[in-house]
């Protein structure tokens, strides 16, 4: 079985190196020719450091042209920022075969809602969109052929359109990637998104930091006991909506001590005493997609189903309308809608729509 990278940053060196280790056949897409020519010019190869020991892996094509990169793949996973999806999913439709599977890792809120839309519209109802719930690494490119896994998650949640396709990506993805765990349906993955917890709010309240190039640790030094008690509230926002939709999920705390195997008497103890995380730095440019991805991928969607549900977000409406203050964007306004995912304003529709797909790969 093929696979597809598309996006050569973080997350698609570490899945394609790790593939790579495994067997796969692994083509590695990006647009931006700047980006893969390193790696081209380095034999196709990325060097792995996982563990302490380094390993030099060698994708089997690398290359801007995406009808090349995924002509012979069963499986293509699509390893971006979330603002690239809608671009991603028009360029898939013109060359995708009924018979391929996209993954999005992840999805953010609504992504498989919002690519599968797109595909229909482009007459390419057939294909079949997953999602996961959150990135399974943790992980960091230290140069342009180079990247680090520093922690590998021990559960990570997918789901599907159609809902039933969902067992046979877990049968043929879980040899590779056994963290992989099926959801009934896109809304539990959607709305178990905790980079929308994690990321935005702790960027925001540490931007001054951040745009003077101040180095420090994201999680243990940026996550102050004030903060995360922030985002506490924040999440049960998040929880509030997930039970209107009939979805029961973790809270956050719960979700960190799943998916690294630790307990914390609070959100603050479980991510200070999670190790995969002490070694990552925050961004040192206030144009970073904690913020540019994650409201309008993120907050805004859920945002948005809190309005369709008539749940009071108060704690992600203030960060949205500060992150939109800020870099003086409307994040609502470009940010995912229910038009853009597929939606109209009831409850009951959008759990048929994310539970009523009936075609199977």
């Amino acid at each position: 079985m093929n696979i597809t990278i598309i996006g050569a940053g973080n997350g698609g060196l570490a899945f394609g190196a790790t593939l790579i280790k495994q067997g796969m056949s692994v083509n590695l897409f990006d647009k931006f020719p700047t980006i893969i020519a390193p790696i081209i010019e380095n034999n196709n190869c990325v060097t792995l450091d996982k563990d302490g020991r380094k390993e030099t892996l060698q994708f089997s094509s690398v290359t801007d042209n995406l009808e090349d990169a995924i002509r012979a793949s069963k499986y293509i996973f699509v390893v971006t920022p979330a603002f690239a999806h809608k671009e991603i999913a028009a360029e898939l439709a013109k060359c995708i075969k009924k018979d391929q599977v996209i993954v999005l890792n992840p999805g953010r809120t609504g992504g498989a809602l919002a690519v599968k839309k797109i595909l229909e519209e482009k007459g390419k109802s057939g294909v079949v969109v997953a999602e996961t719930e959150t990135l399974l690494y943790a992980c960091r490119k230290t140069s342009a052929t180079d990247v680090c896994i520093y922690g590998v998650k021990d559960k990570v949640g997918v789901a599907s359109l159609p809902a039933n396709a969902i067992n046979k990506i877990i049968n043929d993805l879980s040899i590779y990637f056994p963290s992989f765990f099926p959801y009934s349906n896109v809304l539990f993955t959607s709305l178990n998104n905790i980079g929308a917890i994690f990321h935005p709010t702790p960027f925001l309240l540490n931007i001054g930091k951040i745009e003077g190039k101040e180095s420090f640790k994201y999680y243990h030094e940026g996550i102050s006991p004030f903060i995360a008690s922030f985002l506490e509230k924040l999440d049960e926002e998040r929880l509030s909506i997930a039970k209107k939709f009939g979805v029961q999920l973790p809270a956050a705390k719960e979700w960190v001590e799943k998916s690294y195997g630790l307990t914390g008497n609070s959100l603050y103890d479980a991510i200070q005493s999670n190790l995969n995380y002490k070694d990552i730095f925050a961004p040192l440019d206030i144009n970073s997609r904690y913020v540019l991805e994650d409201i309008p991928m993120s907050l805004v969607p859920l945002a948005e189903l809190a309005r369709v549900g008539s749940i009071e977000t108060p704690y992600m409406n203030t960060i949205i309308d500060l992150a939109s203050a800020l870099y003086k964007r409307d994040f609502r306004k470009e940010g995912r809608s229910l038009e853009e995912m597929g939606l109209v304003e009831s409850i009951e529709s959008i759990q048929r729509l994310a539970n009523n797909h009936f075609s199977i790969i």
